[in-house]
């Protein structure tokens, strides 16, 4: 028996066909790789011929070249082995037509987003630790807020609209046009290592900057969720309410994420901190003080409050976040703001804008300030100030102004 690859289309990059032969079959199909056909030369993979005397740039890019056709090589070398083990599980003598081939090649199809994004990921080992983090919070964004199994012929312009309009009304133009830096820079990837792409890449517009409208629950809205009484509610029961509005009130005093929210147990409770690792940056662990609104409701349930987490993360933050609108709904945090939807600005009352990034937005902007900065940015885990100030929508002005006031009031004593 034997296996070979070759291609047979005219274009410069063309896909490439996989053929099997024994004494009893003679079949062939076309693989989902890819490949410029001069680099294919009777079954085998050319690569590129370096020379020291060339310029550096010239001899990284064909490093970069090479690198990809060696992890082409080891698909090919996969699909090879794929095709051996079905062909040994059939009976002697058995003819290969070539739609049987072809269904066992398309199993080599099924390698979905969220494994392209991890490649890609395990790639980029060598960069800094900023970088590092940045592409992994891109990861763990992903896998929390859109479906990765997909496959990557599912990715096309159409997805990318919708992929930024999804992050309108939470995110800043910048870190919309990271994110889908970081998704083009994943399938272009896969796309070197024989994987066809269903797109154009000029066609991808960037996200026109504009101010972001971020909204943030204050100490009084706080203390109206605290006071807020539940015993006429039907549609949800009184205890699920009670519960999110408790969850609310830690996010808003420890500014987690309702992702670190939802992996929470009591044995993350050390004595006057809560002690996590946030899922979102994967850094140290957070050491959240214990401030008397969270001491309370802890004394109140003997720990955690309850939280139905036998859904999964996705289920459960949908249900959280519909919850705890609920709850500002009924405390009557109904002062009219603006809500951008889509690039356009409306009035609304400003239940209809808490999402559950709301309590870490709100420990953030309630405590800036009031008490260090570099206190704040260990909690939420900014890199910079200027990070921290871009995230509350505040500017260097006001850093200036308030730390005027605290010289003159060091002057003054």
């Amino acid at each position: 028996m034997a296996i070979t690859y070759f291609t047979q289309s005219k274009k410069e990059i063309a896909p490439i066909w996989v053929r099997y032969t024994d004494a009893y079959s003679d079949a062939k199909t076309r693989t989902p790789l890819y490949i410029n056909k001069d680099r294919l030369q009777r079954g085998k993979i050319i690569k590129h011929k370096t020379n020291r005397a060339l310029p550096t740039n010239q001899r990284n890019e064909i490093r970069d070249r090479n690198n990809a056709l060696e992890s082409l090589e080891v698909s090919m070398g996969d699909l090879t082995n794929l095709i051996l083990d079905a062909v040994n599980e059939l009976p002697q003598r058995t003819v290969i037509k070539s739609e049987w081939l072809k269904m066992i090649v398309n199993q080599t199809n099924s390698v979905y987003l969220k494994d392209h994004i991890q490649n890609w990921v395990n790639s980029k080992a060598s960069l800094s630790e900023n970088s590092i983090n940045s592409i992994k919070v891109f990861q763990n964004f992903m896998e929390e807020r859109f479906e990765t199994d997909i496959f990557l012929t599912s990715i096309d312009i159409k997805y990318f609209d919708t992929f930024k309009s999804s992050l309108r009304e939470n995110y800043s133009a910048r870190t919309i046009n990271l994110y889908v830096s970081y998704l083009v820079a994943v399938c272009l990837y896969a796309e070197d290592r024989g994987y066809k792409l269903n797109f154009n890449k000029s066609k991808i517009g960037k996200e026109k900057q504009s101010k972001a409208i971020k909204s943030y629950l204050t100490f009084d809205d706080l203390q109206k969720i605290i006071e807020v009484d539940f015993k006429d509610q039907v549609k949800v029961s009184k205890e699920k309410l009670e519960a999110s509005r408790d969850w609310l009130v830690i996010s808003c005093y420890t500014g987690m994420r309702a992702s670190d929210i939802y992996k929470l147990t009591n044995l993350n409770i050390k004595k006057d901190y809560i002690v996590y690792k946030q899922k979102k940056t994967d850094s140290n662990d957070v050491y959240a003080p214990i401030l008397k609104p969270v001491e309370t409701i802890l004394k109140k349930h003997g720990g955690f409050p309850p939280k139905n987490n036998k859904q999964d993360k996705e289920t459960w933050g949908q249900r959280y976040q519909r919850h705890i609108k609920k709850v500002c709904e009924l405390a009557g945090i109904d002062e009219m703001v603006d809500k951008k939807i889509n690039n356009k600005v409306v009035k609304t009352e400003k239940y209809n804008t808490i999402t559950t990034h709301i309590g870490r937005m709100s420990f953030a902007t309630n405590f800036y300030g009031k008490i260090s900065t570099t206190g704040i940015m260990s909690i939420t885990g900014h890199s910079s100030e200027a990070q921290l100030l871009t995230y509350i929508n505040k500017n260097r002005e006001i850093t200036d102004n308030t730390l005027k006031d605290r010289m003159n009031r060091l002057l003054e004593n």
